[in-house]
């Protein structure tokens, strides 16, 4: 839990309250291709490792939507 914790910190791209995480949509390519290099590293992406980091599938699957979410900002690479 303290790890999937602190990824989700890392991925706060906006104000701390009331915000969402993994929301790219007004952070800017530059950003969010560095959010997606970390959820693209070998120990999130690769699903063995990311089993033992003992995530439930719902964070799985959050990490997935935040992988998504940053690639497709990347793609848009609109300014912040």
């Amino acid at each position: 839990l303290a790890i999937f914790g602190l990824l989700q910190l890392a991925m706060q791209s906006g104000p701390l309250t009331g915000s969402n995480p993994g929301y790219f949509k007004r952070c800017g390519g530059d950003v969010a291709r560095v959010a997606l290099k970390l959820l693209e590293s070998d120990t999130l992406a690769n699903g063995d490792l990311s089993a033992t980091l003992l995530f439930t599938e719902k964070q799985l699957e959050a990490v997935g939507k935040w992988r998504r979410n940053a690639a497709k900002a990347v793609e848009n690479n609109k300014p912040p």
